[in-house]
């Protein structure tokens, strides 16, 4: 079968696996794994020899990572803390710039914030980064989300925490979600 300018070949054998081979093509794709005998995610990637960034493998292609806890809990803090169940968390598989998209059903008792913020690996989760719902007056409840690009290292684990932003009132999440999928690794 002819092959065209610009378009990228099928994935032939050894092109895949748990980990990117050592010496990379430009150009080559190939598709990451957990497990070659039953992976969680499938993520493809192709090697840009070109480009200036550390994480030279691209992604083109594959479903995120996903977790979510429903049970509905609360928080009494001012600084970020887990839940009776903590979570939900995701480890990445590599070193690497990842797309983090979280959010909750977040509800405020009295006049509070419920904020929502990903705790990347041994980082202190930050306001900034985070999803929050506000009440000025009676309880409230909004779904509320939001994405983040962060450089990441292998193994970090990713993490939901949780704040009322008050020592004294009550925020409540439930319907907790984190996704994650890469954007350039290493």
């Amino acid at each position: 079968m002819p092959s065209f300018p610009g378009t990228l070949s099928l994935v032939g054998p050894g092109m895949y696996g748990t980990s990117f081979p050592g010496s990379p093509a430009d150009g080559q794709v190939f598709i990451l794994v957990d497990s070659t005998t039953s992976p969680t995610y499938w993520w493809q990637f192709r090697y840009n020899a070109n480009s200036s960034s550390t994480y030279k493998w691209e992604f083109i292609g594959g479903a995120p990572i996903y977790a979510n806890i429903d049970t509905q809990e609360s928080v009494t803090n001012t600084s970020y803390a887990d839940p009776t169940t903590p979570g939900p968390s995701i480890t990445v598989p590599r070193a690497g710039s990842y797309e983090i998209a979280h959010g909750a059903h977040a509800q405020c008792a009295a006049a509070n914030f419920a904020v929502v913020s990903p705790k990347l690996g041994a980082a202190t989760p930050q306001l900034a980064d985070g999803a929050f719902a506000y009440n000025a007056s009676a309880a409230t409840e909004a779904a509320v989300s939001h994405t983040i690009i962060k450089t990441l290292a292998a193994a970090d684990v990713v993490k939901l925490q949780y704040s009322s932003l008050s020592g004294s009132a009550v925020a409540y999440f439930r319907y907790r979600w984190l996704l994650i999928r890469p954007l350039r690794l290493s």
